[in-house]
C-alpha cells in the first residue's frame, strides 16, 4: 500500500485521531529522515487533510480540523522558506474560518518574517493605529496586494480572493480587490477572469460616484479588449475613459488614452 493511500485509510478508519496519529507519526519519529524531508512530508499531508476534511464541509469539527490543517502546512512552509505559499495556505485557512486568530496571528507573523516585512510594516502600523489590525478581511487585502507588487502573482490571486471569501462591508475595499485581482490574473495571463474584475471594479466605481476610479478602469478595459481583438469595446471604453478624463481636467491621461483610440478606430476601418 502506497503511503498517500495509507494515510487516508488511517483517516477514514479514525478521523478523530488522525491528526494525532499524524503528529506522531511525523514529527515524534526518531529515525535517520533529515529535518526538511519531514517538513516536505508535513506540507504533503496537510494538504491532503485539508483535501479529505473538504468532504464533509458542513461538520463543526471538520471545519475546526481544517483550520488546524492550513496553519500547520503554513508553517511548514514559511519553514521551508516559501513564503508566498506560506501566506497562501494561512489565507486559504482563514476563508473558511475567517473567526480564527490562530491563522490570522500565523499570517501576520509569517508576512512580517517573509522578505515583504520592508514594505509591509509601514502598513501594518497604519492599521494598528487605525484599529484595521485585526480585521481578517483587511489584513489578508493588504498582504494579497504586498505579494501582487511582489510579482507573486499565482499567490496574490489565492490570498486576494481568499479576502473577497472573507467578505467587508466597505465598497470601497472590495473594489480595491477586484482591481488588484485583475491586474495578477492579467500578470498570469488570465485574461476572462482578469476582464471580469476590471468589470467589477468599474461597477464598483460607479456605484460609489467615483469618477477617477471609473476612468481608470475604463482604461484598462479599453486595453484589455484591444488585446482580444474587440476593437469596437475597446474603443467604447477609450471614449468613456476620455470623457471622464476631460470632465476631471486630467490633461496627461487625455493625451495618453488618445492613441489607444485612435488605434481602435483605424483596426475598425480596416475590417
Amino acid at each position: 500500500m502506497g503511503v498517500m493511500p495509507l494515510y487516508r485509510h488511517r483517516y477514514e478508519d479514525r478521523p478523530q485521531t488522525f491528526s494525532v496519529l499524524w503528529e506522531r507519526d511525523v514529527y515524534l519519529q526518531g529515525d535517520a529522515r533529515r529535518w526538511r524531508e519531514r517538513v516536505f512530508a508535513t506540507v504533503a499531508f496537510m494538504g491532503l487533510f485539508v483535501h479529505m476534511c473538504a468532504e464533509n464541509v458542513g461538520s463543526p469539527q471538520r471545519v475546526v480540523q481544517r483550520t488546524r490543517a492550513y496553519f500547520r502546512q503554513g508553517v511548514a512552509l514559511q519553514y521551508l522558506g516559501r513564503h508566498a505559499d506560506a501566506l497562501a495556505a494561512f489565507a486559504s485557512g482563514l476563508a473558511q474560518d475567517p473567526k480564527s486568530l490562530q491563522l490570522l496571528v500565523g499570517m501576520i507573523e509569517a508576512a512580517m518574517k517573509s522578505p515583504l516585512r520592508e514594505s509591509l510594516e509601514p502598513t501594518y502600523q497604519q492599521l494598528q493605529k487605525m484599529k484595521l489590525d485585526k480585521s481578517p478581511f483587511v489584513v489578508v487585502s493588504v498582504i494579497g496586494q504586498e505579494l501582487l507588487t511582489a510579482s507573486h502573482h499565482t499567490a496574490s490571486v489565492v490570498v486576494l480572493e481568499a479576502a473577497l471569501k472573507i467578505g467587508t462591508c466597505s465598497l470601497k475595499l472590495r473594489g480595491s480587490v477586484f482591481s488588484a485581482l485583475s491586474s495578477a490574473h492579467w500578470s498570469l495571463g488570465n485574461t476572462e477572469k482578469s476582464t471580469g474584475y476590471m468589470q467589477q471594479d468599474l461597477e464598483v466605481a460607479k456605484t460609489l460616484g467615483d469618477q477617477t476610479g471609473e476612468c481608470r478602469a475604463h482604461g484598462n478595459l479599453g486595453s484589455a479588449f484591444f488585446s482580444k481583438g474587440n476593437y469596437r469595446e475597446a474603443l467604447t471604453n477609450h471614449r468613456n475613459q476620455l470623457v471622464l478624463a476631460m470632465k476631471l481636467k486630467d490633461r496627461e491621461v487625455c493625451g495618453i488614452v488618445l492613441r489607444p483610440a485612435f488605434l481602435c478606430s483605424g483596426c475598425l476601418e480596416g475590417i
